[in-house]
């Protein structure tokens, strides 16, 4: 059986305002990941789907259809939702200004 805290966590987690942010930041990265691939010349989809994972904790997910994350034996490795999701692309804010 949960405790007090532990079921107001849950509570808090589930909130409309913590959905919100995740979401948010999940848009920030898809948008940033699009800048990147366009850049650089990728044709890619890039899409955010969320959800909430078995005990309660919500989850927002971006995600690229193509193989120019990882590459392949003709196309080089570009990570682009590895750098769009790197810490300013999270917070908005450029590292010396945290």
């Amino acid at each position: 059986m949960p405790n007090a805290s532990y079921a107001y966590g849950r509570k808090v987690m589930q909130s409309a305002p913590v959905r919100a942010r995740l979401a948010q930041v999940a848009d920030r990265i898809a948008a940033t990941a699009r800048t990147l691939a366009a850049t650089e010349g990728a044709s890619v989809q890039v899409s955010r789907e969320g959800g909430t994972r078995p005990r309660g904790r919500p989850y927002e997910r971006v995600l690229m259809t193509a193989a120019d994350e990882f590459g392949t034996a003709e196309k080089p490795r570009r990570r682009i939702l590895g750098r769009a999701a790197s810490s300013t692309a999270r917070t908005g804010r450029p590292r010396s200004l945290r």
